[in-house]
């Protein structure tokens, strides 16, 4: 019995020591953790995610979430690398040549579309052996098809975003289904109200895409690439999808639903300006849009709807997904163990993306937590925002993929411009990136 309460004493004493010596000065903006800890980790990650955010929110998120963490890890101190606010692929590109000299952070925050091209090159380590199969099946199909290979779990992906139709409740009869109804009620607001009765952002490289084309291509059954990584958007059936989607958006034009100007957006911000000035009765937009609109005016939020994208033909669904992934490259077994635990509490695990994402404005990306938390549960805009996460779709794991929307990005520039028509303009991307397919292999 000595024996055990000497052993009990210690304990208690250890595990008091760890909590009275934990410090303010522990956590900073570019480290994390116990400054005399035994085990050291690297991470890179986004200013947003730490202590010097410019939101004060999310400086307080931080600030508890990791001395919570710190507090129960005394053995590990983080030291953080902070991923510069300008052009990500630079960055991405960046960290693909250190991991590929062996000299990549242990913990990245990665895009989901940058993913892929770590993976593929066998840089980032299983982290199979940590989840259970239960806790990998809590995640949406979109995310699998990019996290896991196999079956296997490589990466996680912490929280999204969705592109949804925002219209005018007082401007239209009702949320359109389709594309005919769109133009339909676009071009009567147009006449009536003298607004532009429909806007999105084509000149915006990777929303010419993102927003502009993959929602209506997948929903009609599109693939960019074949089994083996051939790019075929150009080629046949989906060629003709993508027709039809560019020829419709020429159809807006010519309608008077659309103004041609509109070739030349290139961010939200060009249709906050005519949204602001009451000029316009439609647009595509991405959920984070929500809490901009609602803190502009929240009294003539009330008149805005939100629908999914109207599609070629009725019933037809597909939503296009961003968010951001963390991977671990570390292979020593004790510090890709501290490194997984460090990105699942604070992170991944069911209460902590529930809390962040609520606190970010972030769509999560765990089935349970629309089911379990209230927030996500009784709200109906968050019921919207999960309903459609089922028919969600992320961009393709490809090395190629950036080539492609660039590809396209100025094949959509060009038709709308009146430069050359969509089957032209779409020929032109094909061979532009089975160019590129074919130096690679």
């Amino acid at each position: 019995m000595k024996k055990i309460a000497v052993f009990f004493v210690l304990f208690c004493f250890v595990l008091t020591g760890s909590v009275i010596a934990f410090d303010e000065s522990w956590i900073t903006s570019t480290s994390i953790g116990n400054p005399d800890a035994e085990i050291v980790l690297t991470m890179s990650i986004g200013v947003d995610y730490t202590t010097a955010s410019s939101y004060v929110q999310r400086q307080n998120w931080a600030y508890e979430t990791y001395s919570n963490w710190a507090r129960k890890h005394p053995n590990v101190r983080i030291e953080v690398e902070l991923r510069p606010s300008g052009d990500i692929s630079v960055y991405m590109a960046k960290l693909l040549n250190q991991a590929a000299v062996g000299r990549a952070p242990d913990i990245v925050n990665i895009d989901s579309f940058w993913l892929s091209n770590f993976t593929k090159r066998g840089y980032v380590q299983s982290i199979d052996e940590f989840m259970s199969e239960d806790e990998k099946n809590q995640w949406f199909d979109f995310t699998k098809a990019v996290c896991q290979i196999d079956g296997e779990q490589y990466a996680l992906w912490g929280e999204t975003d969705a592109r949804y139709l925002y219209y005018r409740k007082d401007m239209f009869p009702k949320a359109p289904e389709t594309w005919d109804e769109l133009i339909e009620y676009a071009s009567a607001a147009s006449e009536k109200y003298g607004v532009h009765g429909f806007l999105t952002i084509p000149g915006h490289g990777e929303g010419a895409v993102n927003e502009c084309t993959w929602p209506y291509f997948w929903a009609q059954g599109g693939n960019i690439f074949d089994e083996e990584g051939k790019p075929i958007f150009g080629i046949g059936e989906n060629k003709e999808r993508l027709i039809s989607i560019y020829t419709w958006y020429v159809d807006l034009i010519e309608a008077g639903a659309s103004p041609r100007m509109m070739a030349s957006f290139n961010n939200f911000d060009n249709i906050l300006a005519e949204y602001k000035a009451g000029n316009v009765a439609s647009f595509i937009e991405g959920s984070w849009a929500v809490a901009q609109l609602k803190e502009l005016d929240a009294e003539q939020w009330e008149k805005i709807g939100m629908a999914p994208f109207p599609q070629k033909e009725a019933g037809q669904r597909a939503n296009s997904n961003g968010g951001w992934t963390f991977a671990l490259f570390t292979d020593d077994s004790d510090k890709k163990r501290e490194a997984f635990n460090f990105v699942w509490e604070c992170f991944m695990s069911q209460e902590a993306m529930a809390k962040r994402c609520m606190i970010y404005n972030y769509i999560p990306v765990r089935k349970d937590i629309f089911e379990h938390y209230s927030f996500f549960r009784d709200d109906p805009l968050q019921q919207l925002f999960g309903e459609s996460l089922q028919y969600g779709r992320a961009r393709p794991a490809s090395p190629l993929y950036t080539i492609v929307s660039d590809s396209l990005a100025t094949a959509l520039g060009n038709i709308l411009m009146g430069r050359q028509t969509p089957e032209d303009a779409i020929d032109q991307a094909q061979r532009t990136v089975m160019e590129a397919y074919e130096e690679q292999n």
